[in-house]
């Protein structure tokens, strides 16, 4: 069972084909994207191995300044502790910002060099992350 932080929580969406990360707080701390985290690493830990991992996390309305150094070590984390069965998408929603290029060049360049077996993709909008992601359904 994934919790909620007083922050982001979690959805399931599509039949449970599809979770959602929605850190729908614009003052979420970093104890609660550390919490969030590591739900999201629970979640990977333990998804099917015969279903691909779609993930939709939804940071468009998160604090520019959650988008810190510490994030960027703790998404490397999580991404250092990927089990090798998961295999799909991840579809991460920023608001369309300087920051947000930033971001997309490093989940679309660097996360995707490192992940082979999982697709990561930036958007700015909910609806053609969730169509991209209900392609591998």
């Amino acid at each position: 069972m994934l919790t909620d932080t007083q922050g982001a929580r979690f959805t399931w969406l599509d039949d449970n084909r599809i979770l959602m990360l929605d850190f729908g707080s614009v003052k979420s701390s970093v104890e609660e994207m550390d919490k969030a985290l590591d739900g999201l690493q629970k979640a990977m830990d333990s998804w099917p191995t015969d279903k691909p991992y779609l993930c939709l996390i939804c940071a468009d309305k998160l604090a520019t300044t959650m988008w810190t150094p510490v994030s960027r070590q703790k998404s490397e984390v999580l991404m250092g502790k990927l089990p090798k069965h998961l295999h799909g998408r991840v579809a991460v929603v920023l608001k369309n910002n300087p920051i947000a290029f930033i971001l997309r060049f490093f989940i679309e360049r660097i996360a995707n060099r490192r992940l082979r077996t999982i697709q990561n993709r930036v958007f700015f909008n909910r609806d053609e992350a969730l169509e991209w992601l209900r392609e591998r359904l």
